[in-house]
């Protein structure tokens, strides 16, 4: 291993590939390359640990799209809201009682997802602009979207004033990823008994509904500049992906397992702006 006083390198258990950290003056470490063998090599580690109960709690509770939500009044717009999964934050902690998500995605609800109190389908153009939101989350939406640009620009302007918005979406460097799916199948050769793929991506092209490639944050922050950017960067929880990784495992839970993957490696980045009086 070198350690320099901006860059750390390590090689793999095989010393097959190298893969790198930048080190920030915070401490936080920025992933340069990345092989198949080192994510394999932490599965298997958190397939052999016990895991807390709580910890799906604690994770989601350290993660920024909880702290966004709790900075948001009013309706909450929650655009590419799928099958109202953001309503699970909600059932947890008594800071967020009284919030209310306004759901937006292509599909209609014949029933209302909990905690949502109303829906939009067919899409983020059918957002009606005479009306406006105390937050507004679009998260994993725009690497979905080659026109994410006007879709920002409809969100900022139902947006309050002095109203949150907060956006999560892949990085650039996701692109040239291991995929999941060879990641997944060393692991199979380690730990047999996980024949069910619970990791649903890691390289972005794993999900074909992807669009060419993800925006970089400084191309979402230019079309941000009119708003007041609380917070950015990657979403790295090592504290917590271990032990959520480990009961995925366990409960055969796609989402936990790959939530744990993405906060351990920072396979997503985000921003929460506020926005500061000014006219669309």
């Amino acid at each position: 291993m070198c350690d320099h006083s901006r860059l750390e390198c390590h090689s793999d258990v095989n010393n097959s590939q190298i893969y790198c950290f930048i080190l920030q003056g915070n401490g936080a470490l920025t992933l340069m390359s990345i092989s198949e063998n080192f994510v394999t090599y932490f599965l298997e580690s958190c397939s052999k640990i016990e895991y807390d109960e709580s910890v799906e709690e604690v994770f989601h509770r350290n993660h920024p799209r909880y702290k966004a939500l709790e900075k948001m009044s009013g309706p909450i717009l929650d655009i590419g809201a799928g099958d109202g999964g953001m309503g699970q934050l909600m059932a947890w902690p008594v800071e967020l009682v009284g919030k209310s998500l306004v759901g937006c995605d292509l599909d209609a609800k014949d029933t209302l997802p909990p905690f949502y109190s109303d829906w939009v389908s067919g899409g983020w153009e059918k957002i009606s602009k005479s009306d406006i939101f105390g937050g507004i989350l679009a998260i994993h939406v725009i690497e979905h979207l080659n026109s994410w640009r006007e879709m920002l620009s409809l969100a900022l302007s139902v947006l309050a004033d002095d109203g949150y918005i907060y956006i999560e979406w892949p990085v650039r460097e996701s692109v040239s990823w291991p995929t999941a799916s060879g990641i997944w199948s060393n692991f199979k050769i380690l730990q047999p008994r996980f024949s069910n793929q619970l990791l649903s991506t890691f390289n972005f092209y794993d999900d074909y509904s992807h669009i060419e490639a993800p925006p970089t944050m400084k191309e979402v922050l230019t079309h941000l500049s009119i708003v007041q950017v609380i917070e950015s960067g990657p979403i790295k929880l090592h504290d917590f992906t271990a032990n959520l990784v480990s009961k995925g495992l366990k409960d055969d839970s796609v989402s936990n397992v790959t939530m744990g993957i993405w906060a351990e490696f920072g396979f997503a980045q985000f921003i929460l702006a506020q926005k500061k009086n000014f006219e669309i």
